[in-house]
C-alpha cells in the first residue's frame, strides 16, 4: 500500500510537470536537459546564465516517461540536448535491454523530429555503497558501458560522469551527497565544469 501511494504521488508530480512544460512557449534553438538524473537540483539556467536553457528533467521518471514526452522537447528544435536517464529504471527493476530499447526510441525520435539538434548522452551517475533502494553501481556500470557502445554506433558524444563522482571505493563520493543518491551544489559545479566545453561547441 505504501509503495502504491508513493508511486501515485510520483506519477501525479510527473503529470503536473509535463503539463507545465507543454503550456510554455516554444523556445527555438534552446539547450535542453532531459532525463531523471537532471532535476531541479541542478539549476542549469543559473549555472549557465549566458545560455538559453530549458530543464526537462523530472525527478522519479523513467526512460518510458521520457519517451512519451519527448515530442514536447523536440518542438523547440533545440540546438543541443543533454540526456541523462536510466537510474530510476534500474531502481524499479527494469531490464537493461528494455532501457536500451527505450533509449534507442528516444534517440530515433529526436533525430527524426529535430535532425539539426546535437545530442550528448551522459552516463548514469554512481550511488552510495549503503543506499537502501533498488539503485546499485553493479547495475549502473554495465548500463553505462552499453550506453557508451550505443553512442559509438550512432556517432554521438558520450560524456562519462561516473568516475568524476566516485571515491576510492568506486561509490558515490560522500563529499558530493548527503543521501548517497542526489548531488549537492558542489557536485553540480563539478558537473558544470565537465560539460562546459560541450555547451560552448558550435553546431557547424
Amino acid at each position: 500500500m505504501k509503495d502504491f501511494v508513493f508511486n501515485r504521488i510520483i506519477k501525479g508530480r510527473i503529470e503536473q510537470k509535463e503539463s507545465m512544460f507543454r503550456a510554455g512557449p516554444i523556445t527555438h534553438g534552446a539547450i535542453i536537459f532531459v532525463g531523471n538524473s537532471i532535476t531541479e537540483g541542478g539549476n542549469w539556467s543559473e549555472l549557465f546564465p549566458d545560455k538559453v536553457i530549458l530543464n526537462r528533467g523530472i525527478g522519479g521518471d523513467v526512460t518510458e516517461g521520457v519517451l512519451q514526452r519527448i515530442d514536447e522537447v523536440t518542438r523547440h528544435r533545440p540546438a543541443k540536448i543533454f540526456l541523462c536517464i536510466g537510474t530510476n529504471d534500474l531502481a524499479k527493476g527494469i531490464a537493461e535491454a528494455t532501457i536500451l530499447q527505450q533509449y534507442r526510441a528516444i534517440l530515433d525520435t529526436i533525430q527524426a523530429q529535430s535532425p539539426e539538434t546535437r545530442i550528448y548522452v551522459q552516463s548514469v551517475l554512481p550511488v552510495g555503497k549503503d543506499l537502501i533502494t533498488g539503485h546499485s553501481n553493479e547495475k549502473i556500470i554495465p548500463l553505462n558501458a552499453a550506453l557508451k557502445q550505443l553512442c559509438l554506433e550512432r556517432k554521438l558524444t558520450y560524456i562519462d560522469l561516473f568516475p568524476l563522482f566516485t571515491d576510492s571505493t568506486g561509490y558515490l563520493n560522500p563529499a558530493y551527497t548527503n543521501d548517497q543518491l542526489h548531488l549537492l551544489g558542489n557536485g553540480y559545479l563539478l558537473w558544470k565544469k565537465t560539460i562546459e566545453p560541450y555547451m560552448n561547441e558550435t553546431n557547424s
